[in-house]
């Protein structure tokens, strides 16, 4: 079964999809926004923009590196942001789980993308 297949199978819904991006109510030539440049910004869910909101008027400080309040908060929601993604990925452990920080998320997914191409390249698997 290929994703395709999944979304068919499971009635994948646009609309319903499209609620969760509040940009996408928006109108362009009063027509319903479509928006395609994903390569250089892309749009977020409603979730992500109010925990990003929650984020920063909470627990915004470094990770890692402090012994202050807002240090340890970040540091324990960083720690389990890892821990959550490892679990999504089935990651033998949340070590194996790093951000390059290069730009954005979607330059160190290309970065990770590239070592994995190379490691298949010579090793021939």
């Amino acid at each position: 079964m290929n994703a395709l297949t999944t979304i068919a199978e499971t009635g994948f819904d646009v609309d319903t999809v499209r609620r969760d991006f509040p940009i996408l109510a928006s109108r362009v030539h009063d027509r319903p926004l479509v928006y395609l440049d994903n390569a250089a910004t892309t749009q977020k869910p409603q979730a992500v923009i109010d925990a990003i909101v929650d984020y920063y008027t909470t627990s915004n400080a470094n990770i890692h590196r402090g012994v202050h309040r807002l240090s340890v908060v970040a540091t324990d929601l960083h720690d389990e942001a890892r821990q959550k993604v490892k679990k999504f990925l089935n990651a033998g452990d949340a070590a194996e789980i790093i951000s390059l920080g290069l730009y954005n998320t979607r330059d160190d997914v290309d970065a990770a993308v590239q070592a994995i191409a190379k490691v298949k390249e010579v090793f021939r698997c």
